[in-house]
Parts: structure tokens; sequence; C-alpha cells
């Protein structure tokens, strides 16, 4: 996720020139914690199981299987 990020990142300053980014990471579920809280204005995470609610839309970035694997 976080290989794309930095490029969009810079297209979003050159465009949006007034608007103050910050990135934060963080693990799962925190992010969404934080998200509901409202101490963030979006969050790249999986989707919750139970999904975010009525107040909230969300949109498909990756449809990627991950797995883990091991010898």
């Amino acid at each position: 996720m976080m290989l794309f990020v930095p490029i969009e990142i810079r297209k979003f300053r050159r465009t949006f020139t007034g608007v103050e980014v910050r990135v934060t990471e963080s693990v799962y579920p925190e992010v969404m914690i934080e998200f509901r809280r409202k101490s963030l204005d979006f969050a790249i995470d999986p989707t919750p199981e139970r999904g975010l609610g009525r107040d909230y839309k969300t949109s498909t970035l990756l449809n990627v299987e991950m797995v883990v694997a091991v010898r």
C-alpha cells in the first residue's frame, strides 16, 4: 500500500497547495478507531467485517488477496 502513496501525495500537494497533508501509519484496528473519533479525515485499511455504517462511504482501492506464507 505504501508503495504508491508518496507519489499520490506529491500530486495532491501540487494540485491543492493550501491543504496540509500529514501521513500517519498505524495498524488495524487502531486506524479505524481514530477514523471513527474523527482524528483522521480518511483511512486506507481493510474493510471492517461489520462495515462502517451509513455515515461513511467506502471505495475499493485494490482487489488483492493476501496470504501468509511460511515454511
